[in-house]
């Protein structure tokens, strides 16, 4: 009998373990327009959500050094109201060919020492002649064979738009 209990629960604790929790607060889109090929200023669209009021939240944005924020800010704060999408764009560009990896976050700021949040990541393909753009989910990375080597890209000069100098 405590043996069936036993057994009952764990089979219990292993399925909730199987499902990971969710916060109320998430990343609900997430787009870059046109392609983001190398040298050309792009928008980055990112939209965040939450199922309630979150008086202190942010969107926070990490980019790799072969793309430049032109226009805009890698931090949004502010509040989000319930079930609301709070939309940011920022301009960016990629500086050289290759794949970079782009981090969107949107936090909620419980406390001093408490928060919760979603992460997101766009992979991106880049040339010159062409981009590709591929959320982290369904991302899969490139099959090498043993002692192939990538070719180093040609240094290919930007706009200083592309930069971020608009002076």
């Amino acid at each position: 009998m405590y043996i069936g209990w036993g057994i009952l629960c764990l089979v219990l604790l292993l399925l909730s373990a199987c499902t990971p929790p969710r916060f109320p607060i998430e990343i609900t889109a997430l787009s870059i327009s046109p392609e983001p090929i190398v040298g050309r200023v792009v928008t980055l669209h990112v939209e965040a959500k939450s199922d309630r009021n979150e008086p202190d939240a942010r969107i926070e944005i990490t980019l790799p050094a072969e793309v430049s924020l032109v226009k805009g800010s890698l931090t949004w704060k502010g509040a989000l109201i319930a079930n609301r999408p709070q939309a940011y764009e920022l301009s960016i560009c990629v500086l050289r060919e290759g794949e970079w990896k782009i981090f969107i976050g949107a936090i909620s700021q419980l406390s001093s020492s408490s928060s919760y949040s979603d992460l997101e990541i766009l992979n991106i393909r880049s040339t010159v002649r062409s981009a590709e753009v591929i959320p982290g989910s369904r991302y899969r990375s490139p099959i090498w064979w043993p002692g192939f080597r990538t070719p180093t890209p040609a240094p290919v000069t930007v706009s200083p738009e592309c930069l971020g100098n608009t002076k």
